[in-house]
């Protein structure tokens, strides 16, 4: 409870002031939702809608029961949020409120707009109606903003990368196509710590790989050697904590890094 507590003050700190939401434009993103969840479902991810103004869940796909067991209706309430706090690991559910507040902040000190081109991402550690945690990748535009940029509605996917990450870990990526920052959970000290992202010679090798290149033919194409170009693929599974290329490729399209 305290954890929920706390995550709402975080959401009244943010919330949009002197906003309103017109009715027509929720149902609408409503009915969008729907129709993308019917294509997300087909690989096990759902999308769900977050309204700003009620502080509440209004739409949660049926994709929910298929990945975690739980009905949509568990969410689409007043006490959706306090459901999926308890559910989030222990440590995961603490730095839940580092994760939120370091990614509200920083749109307002960088002064972007909610709709601007930006998706943030996050994964952390969620228990499933069956009692086992999955890695659990939440990715999130604001497709609805006030006149100061704030966001009203935003439309989020929810996936299961537990067979992309190597080990457990919660990150925060918010990604432009001209701008990467990241932040990894530090559970000692309860805060998000601003980590390097890939480097332009990681992104282009990543993106040499997913078509199939080997190494060798890497290695030629940047001018490189085959040793160079291991220790870049390396530094890329250390980063995104990826099991192998594959996944890393995966993992950095979801959330935005290629």
């Amino acid at each position: 409870m305290n954890a929920a507590y706390n995550i709402f003050d975080i959401f009244k700190k943010f919330k949009p002031q002197n906003s309103t939401l017109v009715e027509s434009q929720e149902h609408e993103l409503i009915e969008k939702a729907k129709t993308v969840d019917k294509y997300l479902s087909a690989d096990g991810s759902f999308i769900f809608v977050w309204s700003m103004l009620k502080e509440e869940f209004v739409y949660v796909g049926e994709g929910v029961t298929s990945m975690l067991g739980y009905s949509p209706s568990d969410y689409v309430n007043e006490n959706g949020m306090s459901f999926t706090l308890s559910n989030m690991h222990e440590d995961h559910a603490k730095g839940y409120l580092s994760l939120y507040k370091t990614m509200q902040e920083f749109f307002i000190k960088n002064e972007i707009s909610a709709d601007a081109d930006y998706l943030s991402s996050y994964n952390m550690l969620y228990k499933g109606l069956d009692g086992n945690y999955i890695q659990f990748l939440q990715t999130n535009n604001s497709v609805i903003v006030d006149e100061a940029g704030m966001p009203l509605l935003s439309l989020s996917i929810a996936r299961d990368i537990t067979h992309l990450k190597k080990s457990v870990s919660m990150d925060l990526i918010i990604a432009s196509p001209n701008n990467q920052k990241r932040w990894s959970y530090n559970s000692n000290l309860n805060i998000m710590e601003e980590v390097s992202t890939l480097t332009k010679q990681e992104k282009k090798i990543l993106n040499l790989l997913q078509t199939g290149l080997d190494t060798k033919d890497v290695a030629n194409l940047c001018n490189s050697s085959t040793h160079t170009i291991n220790t870049h693929r390396k530094n890329i599974l250390e980063k995104t904590n990826c099991v192998n290329t594959t996944a890393a490729i995966t993992y950095c399209k979801l959330v935005g890094l290629l």
